[in-house]
């Protein structure tokens, strides 16, 4: 066993080393726990459109949102993606340098109540 654990260890320090500008795959649950600040969200029930709104976004060592795209496409995704382009996030560290890291966005639109979170 140990010498699984051994490989797969020194596998990914390979792959850490390699890719060393690349940006970070983080999950949406972790980046949302760094999101600082966010304008108030736009009326997307204007589109008619309840459910998830998704976008990927890559976020700059400054946590800056430096692109952002829509994984769903719909009509209205260009004030969405506008949106999210705004949000500000507490910067991501590994081994205690700042980081670049992809994620995803998603607000939850129900305009039977007209508001989005």
């Amino acid at each position: 066993m140990w010498r699984v654990v051994l490989c797969l260890f020194l596998l990914e320090g390979c792959a850490f080393a390699q890719g060393a500008d690349a940006p970070v795959k983080l999950s949406s649950g972790v980046v949302a726990g760094n999101l600082l600040s966010k304008p108030a969200p736009p009326n997307l029930c204007s589109f008619h459109a309840n459910g998830a709104w998704i976008a990927r976004v890559a976020i700059d060592e400054n946590g800056n949102v430096v692109d952002a795209e829509m994984v769903n496409r719909r009509e209205g995704d260009a004030v969405y993606v506008a949106w999210v382009r705004q949000f500000r996030y507490k910067y991501f560290q590994q081994g205690g340098r700042p980081i670049r890291v992809t994620s995803t966005v998603t607000v939850n639109v129900s305009c039977e109540r007209g508001t989005s979170r």
